[in-house]
């Protein structure tokens, strides 16, 4: 009886393939999952930097935040006071608050100027939210009849530990125009306010 001839098949070889097919899917399963791993890492690292930065934003937008909301002048004798509402309109209060006022006598050109007044004062107290101080400063009449005055402010806050610092400029002129209101303190102008702090440096020399 003859024997059909076929088609032998080459197990040992298919296994071979087989197993290197396996190798190469297995390979690429551990450099898909590596890949998938470090995105993923990198995914909560972005996370983690956002989550902390948005923190340190709300942090720092609720510090503490002088402003001044009111001033006025009036006449004491044979020199004028000038009086300051200063306010806290930050979040959190302000401690260790340190205010500096410099008033100096200056003439039209800029040129020639007088310290009338410099003092420094300290408050033990914090500043709370929406809370009110008022500071009270003194222009002594010297040879020019325009005054500039800075009025620096620093407080500490102990959230950030960081102190703040805010400048104030203003002007006042001791004349007897009648159109001018001598119970008012103005703004500066942004070239006075530079020439103002030219002269401060020169002062502390």
């Amino acid at each position: 009886m003859a024997i059909k001839k076929g088609f032998k098949m080459n197990w040992e070889v298919i296994s071979s393939v087989g197993s290197f097919i396996s190798s190469i899917a297995a390979i690429t399963a551990i450099v898909i999952g590596i890949y998938q791993y470090r995105s993923t890492i990198d995914r909560t690292d972005k996370q983690i930097a956002y989550l902390e930065s948005e923190k340190n934003q709300k942090t720092e937008e609720n510090r503490p935040l002088i402003t001044i909301p009111k001033s006025y002048a009036a006449g004491i004798k044979d020199y004028w006071q000038f009086k300051l509402d200063i306010e806290n309109i930050g979040v959190r209060p302000a401690y260790d608050m340190e205010i500096e006022s410099t008033v100096i006598s200056i003439d039209d050109h800029f040129e020639n100027y007088e310290l009338s007044d410099k003092v420094t004062y300290k408050y033990a107290n914090p500043i709370s939210k929406n809370t009110i101080i008022s500071f009270i400063g003194n222009i002594y009449f010297k040879k020019y009849d325009t005054y500039f005055i800075n009025v620096s402010i620093k407080y500490y806050d102990t959230i950030t530990a960081k102190i703040y610092k805010d400048d104030f400029f203003f002007k006042w002129k001791n004349v007897t125009d009648k159109d001018y209101n001598k119970n008012i303190i103005y703004g500066m102008l942004a070239d006075e306010r530079d020439k103002f702090n030219e002269i401060k440096i020169h002062l502390k020399r």
